[in-house]
């Protein structure tokens, strides 16, 4: 597998003064990186991997402008493709780049947090650490040297969660998973 990994182009692109004028060079500047890294991707068989940030989201008032009959507002369209809304929370959080960057992905993968433990058995426990005697000569380890440092018998894991919020090869779906000192 070849693969790049950009962190994070949003960074380049976080302007607090959204005039019509800056939002059209973004979206200008954001089509061309992805042209880049799509004809990066097709002539070397990598796949690329552009790290997102998510901004809050918060409810529109009742009274907010609808638009004219007939008008897709941005607010209503960002649900389908800027969030997952697989636990409670997610669909308060949104893709930082919007919808001029979700129309040039293959796929939108979200990271998060469950909030949720899981105790993990020994078999995913990080090795035992091992005393190391100053001036020890000997290749074989003495019965002090093997001997267990006082530590860790269990050890609770974050669960966190992998969400497909759309793909072009796959259904949007979710799994659970840890991350241990194995990787």
């Amino acid at each position: 597998l070849r693969l790049i990994v950009i962190d994070s182009l949003a960074d380049l692109f976080t302007d607090d003064k959204a005039t019509t004028m800056r939002l059209t060079e973004r979206a200008r500047h954001l089509s061309e990186i992805s042209a880049k890294l799509h004809t990066l991707a097709d002539e070397h068989q990598i796949a690329i991997l552009v790290l997102n940030q998510v901004v809050d989201v918060w409810d529109r008032p009742a009274d907010a402008d609808k638009g004219l009959p007939g008008d897709i507002i941005y607010a209503d369209q960002a649900r389908l493709f800027n969030r997952a809304d697989t636990l409670p929370g997610e669909t308060g959080k949104s893709a930082a780049l919007g919808l001029v960057w979700a129309n040039q992905v293959n796929a939108r993968i979200m990271l998060s947090r469950t909030g949720r433990r899981r105790h993990l058995d020994e078999l995913h426990l990080p090795p035992t650490k091992r005393r190391r005697l100053d001036g020890a000569s000997s290749s074989r380890p003495s019965a002090l040297e093997s001997a267990p440092l006082p530590g860790i018998t269990d050890q609770s894991v974050l669960i966190r969660r992998l969400t497909v919020v759309f793909s072009s090869v796959c259904s949007p779906s979710s799994i659970d998973f840890v991350v241990t000192s194995g990787g």
